[in-house]
C-alpha cells in the first residue's frame, strides 16, 4: 500500500472514531450505561464491531447513582453497599438499567460480562448466597453465588434462571431454577469474594469463574423459555437468596460487548 493510500485510510479511520464518539446513536441515554450505535452512513463503524462497545467499574456509590432501583433496605458506604436482614426471600436488590429496548436487533449477538467482589467476611461460615443476573423486565438468567456453608455439596456459583414477579414497589425472582448446582468443593476452600460471569445473550449460554482450587469453572446452559428479548430493556439484576441474610458489594464491572460484525439498528 502506497504512502498516499495509508493517509487516506487513516484520515477515514479518525473521522470514524470522531462520527463514534461524537454521534448521537446512544443506546442507553436515560439513566443507563453509555452505549454507541452504528449510524447507517458510517460504514466504517462495522470495524469496531466484534469489540467491546462499553465497560464501566461501579463501586458503591456509582452503582446507586446509575441504579434505577436500590432496596431500601440498604447502607451505603465508600467502599461497601450493605442490604441488610430486613430485605426478605428473593427481593430484587438492586438494578442497573443496560441496554435500552429496541436498540440492537433480536438476534444481535451481545455478550455481557460480570465481575463483582463481595464482601468476604459476611459469607464465610453465614448462610449468605446471592443471585447476579441479567433481566429483559420478564425473565433473568445468571449466576447463583453460594457461601462457604455450601461448598460441601454445591458449586461456589452455578447458573440460575427465573421470571421476574412482585410488586412494582418491590419486586422479585420467582420460579427460580438452579441448573447443575452439584460440582462442589472443598467444604473448607475460602470464600473467593471476586467472581467472573460470562453470558451470551443470543445464545442463552453462560460461564463463571472463581480463583478457587487453581480456578474453577461452570459453564451453562439457559432454557429457551428463559431467553431474553432484546425488544425489551435489559438490566443488570442482583437479588436475596433468603430471610435473615447480609451482603456486601464492594464493586461491579460490567462490559458489553458484539461479538462478530453485523449491522445494528439506530
Amino acid at each position: 500500500m502506497g504512502q498516499k493510500s495509508v493517509k487516506i485510510s487513516m484520515f477515514l479511520l479518525l473521522l470514524a472514531i470522531f462520527n463514534i464518539q461524537n454521534g448521537r446513536s446512544f443506546v442507553a441515554t436515560d439513566g443507563g450505561l453509555p452505549f454507541r450505535n452504528c449510524p447507517p452512513n458510517l460504514p466504517l463503524c462495522n470495524l469496531y464491531q466484534g469489540r467491546v462497545i462499553a465497560q464501566r467499574t461501579l463501586f458503591p456509590n456509582d452503582l446507586v447513582d446509575q441504579a434505577s432501583f436500590v432496596n431500601p433496605n440498604s447502607q451505603l458506604k465508600p467502599d461497601q453497599l450493605t442490604f441488610d436482614v430486613r430485605t426478605r426471600s428473593r427481593d430484587l436488590l438492586l438494578e442497573i438499567p443496560l441496554i435500552k429496548k429496541g436498540s440492537f436487533e433480536a438476534n444481535a449477538p451481545l455478550t455481557v460480562k460480570l465481575t463483582v467482589a463481595n464482601n468476604v467476611s459476611l459469607a464465610t461460615g453465614i448462610d449468605n448466597d446471592m443471585f447476579y443476573a441479567i433481566s429483559d423486565t420478564r425473565h433473568v438468567i445468571g449466576f447463583f453465588i453460594t457461601d462457604t456453608t455450601n461448598f460441601r455439596n454445591q458449586a461456589p456459583c452455578s447458573g440460575a434462571e427465573g421470571r421476574v414477579g412482585g410488586l412494582p414497589s418491590q419486586p422479585v425472582v420467582t420460579n427460580q431454577n438452579r441448573i447443575d448446582q452439584n460440582s462442589p468443593i472443598r467444604a473448607n476452600s475460602p470464600y473467593p469474594g471476586r467472581y467472573e460471569m460470562t453470558i451470551k445473550l443470543n445464545d442463552n449460554r453462560g460461564s463463571c469463574y472463581t480463583a478457587q482450587e487453581a480456578g474453577t469453572v461452570k459453564v451453562t446452559r439457559y432454557s429457551n423459555s428463559r431467553r431474553l428479548s432484546l425488544d425489551q430493556d435489559i438490566s443488570l439484576a442482583v437479588f436475596k437468596d433468603d430471610d435473615n441474610e447480609i451482603y456486601g458489594i464492594h464493586f461491579v464491572e460490567v462490559q458489553v460487548s458484539i461479538d462478530e460484525e453485523m449491522p445494528v439498528s439506530v
